[in-house]
């Protein structure tokens, strides 16, 4: 019965992990194919508590999505090692990301960096940035675009902090010094999500 499984291919990969792997460690072709699984499962799931539960999420109330081309070989231990309770495997896995690349509107990121402390930082400079950002992105996208959406935000932490949190930045916004006392508010709400 062909089951459409190429031996040699399986051969060709046995021997990589015999001769790299297995024979240098002293342990068995097997051994070693479950070992090699066990460190990717446990790379990308430390990379998912570095995300959820170190910012103090519960993965219980999570379920786990699974996509790329090896992906769901992994996502059930995964979700296993969790504790998250439902896995999905979307149609077509390995396609998946394509797939949202191409259907996804065009997006591009401008940034200027600038580090200061509030206090240190006038409503001009603040507002020169922006307007300086703003021309650019209308300057580079106006030509090739039908409709242009211009989303601002402004990165900010505590001193000290080792991440910054993303503040969304209003339309219409008046550059005041009220205005900056609002987002300085926002950004002490959204610190506390």
């Amino acid at each position: 019965m062909d089951v459409g499984l190429d031996l040699s291919q399986c051969n060709r990969a046995g021997g990589a992990i015999d001769g790299q792997i297995a024979k240098p460690l002293g342990i068995g072709v097997v051994e070693a194919a479950q070992d090699i699984f066990e460190v990717s499962i446990a790379g990308t799931r430390d990379a998912i508590r570095l995300v959820t539960v170190a910012r103090g999420h519960d993965l219980s109330d999570f379920a786990l999505l699974s996509y790329g081309g090896a992906g769901s070989i992994f996502a059930s231990q995964i979700a296993t090692d969790l504790g998250i309770p439902v896995t999905i495997v979307p149609l077509n896995p390995g396609v998946f990301s394509a797939f949202g690349l191409l259907s996804s509107d065009r997006t591009e990121d401008l940034s200027v960096t600038r580090i200061s402390r509030v206090d240190e930082t006038s409503v001009e400079e603040v507002a020169k940035i922006f307007q300086h950002l703003e021309q650019q992105a209308l300057k580079k996208f106006t030509d090739k675009m039908g409709n242009l959406l211009l989303k601002r935000f402004i990165d900010m932490r505590y001193i000290g902090q080792a991440y910054e949190v993303m503040i969304p930045v209003p339309e219409q916004i008046r550059w005041d010094e009220e205005n900056i006392a609002q987002l300085i508010e926002e950004f002490h709400r959204f610190h506390e999500l």
